[in-house]
């Protein structure tokens, strides 16, 4: 054969290896995450890595599958808990529309639809310490739920 068809067949060997292996790391690292087997400095690297790319399967999930058929949990009248909201899904107008006056964003690696917040007349408080597969402090989300019903108006806790 001629030399450049043996280098193009070495060349694809080794991108189909590398793949692989780049596919088999992610696999294993989210494997390792959401078993939360990482130390706590690689494991806030590892939520910001998974966030993006594990978010339309964190929103199906929700949606469709028991015991939380819905993206927000009613707390109490003025609490909801639930997942990151996203402007493009229209999920702050949503909230809106529920009765939401004010978001406590509990999510390190996502900052939120802060300027749909905005539009609509939303308060978000600062982020609070934490990242995915962290638990939050207690202490963090009572001060979070606590600053957010001045007015006895719905907030969500977004973890």
């Amino acid at each position: 054969p001629p030399p450049l068809a043996v280098a193009a067949a070495i060349a694809a060997h080794f991108l189909r290896r590398a793949l692989w292996t780049a596919v088999c790391a992610y696999v294993t690292g989210y494997a390792m995450f959401t078993r939360r087997l990482l130390p706590t400095r690689v494991a806030a690297v590892a939520a910001r890595a998974y966030f993006y790319p594990t978010l339309p399967l964190t929103y199906a999930r929700l949606y469709l599958l028991p015991p939380r058929a819905g993206l927000w949990t009613a707390v109490d009248d003025t609490v909801l808990v639930g997942a990151a909201p996203c402007a493009f899904l229209r999920h702050p107008a949503r909230l809106k529309r529920l009765g939401v006056a004010g978001v406590v964003n509990l999510c390190a690696e996502y900052a939120g639809p802060v300027r749909a917040f905005e539009k609509l007349d939303m308060a978000q408080r600062p982020r609070r310490a934490g990242f995915d597969r962290a638990e939050s402090s207690t202490r963090s989300r009572d001060v979070g739920a606590r600053t957010s019903r001045p007015r006895r108006r719905r907030r969500l806790v977004s973890p």
